[in-house]
């Protein structure tokens, strides 16, 4: 009878194990997809973005935004221009969105978020929880370190014709 139940606890302590294993692959950092082969597409609009990272199966990533326009519209359901980004952090295809703002388009946005409820603010950085992750809007100069890899989408009128942010890239 000992041995029975020194089994039959043996083998629940086995399933826990298991049950955990399967827990942290499904929903751990081990179930993130990068978008492979990594790669630059020039893509018409922003539902293009939304249907190649659907495609490249792309989960649990960070975004880097730099547009000076909100692309978050959390009513809205169906995948358009305007609410590409909030339908992503939805379906768990991105978890974190910086939304990087032009310097000297800076003032006007921080004086509008300023006056928000949603938004808090610390160290130059507007912080906004969702459903799905975090929102934050800041200017380059306030970029937080990255040590994994990360999507970004960069508008081509992002910045105003003379501003230099070449060392971004280097």
């Amino acid at each position: 009878m000992t041995n029975r139940r020194l089994f039959i606890k043996s083998g629940i302590i086995v399933l826990l194990f298991v049950v955990t294993l399967l827990f942290c692959m499904l929903y751990g950092p081990l179930n993130r997809n990068y978008a492979l082969p990594p790669a630059m597409r020039n893509v018409e609009n922003n539902v293009d973005i939304f249907k190649a990272w659907e495609k490249e199966e792309v989960k649990g990533r960070i975004l880097f935004l730099f547009d000076r326009h909100n692309h978050i519209s959390p009513e809205v359901a169906a995948v358009s221009n305007d609410n590409y980004v909030s339908i992503a952090l939805r379906k768990g295809i991105i978890r974190e969105v910086h939304h990087i703002i032009p310097v000297s388009a800076w003032q006007e946005v921080r004086n509008k978020l300023l006056n928000t409820r949603e938004f808090t603010y610390k160290d130059g950085v507007f912080i906004m929880p969702m459903a799905g992750g975090r929102l934050y809007v800041t200017t380059i100069d306030n970029i937080r370190s990255n040590k994994e890899k990360a999507l970004l989408v960069v508008y081509y009128a992002w910045s105003e014709v003379g501003e230099d942010y070449g060392f971004l890239w280097g």
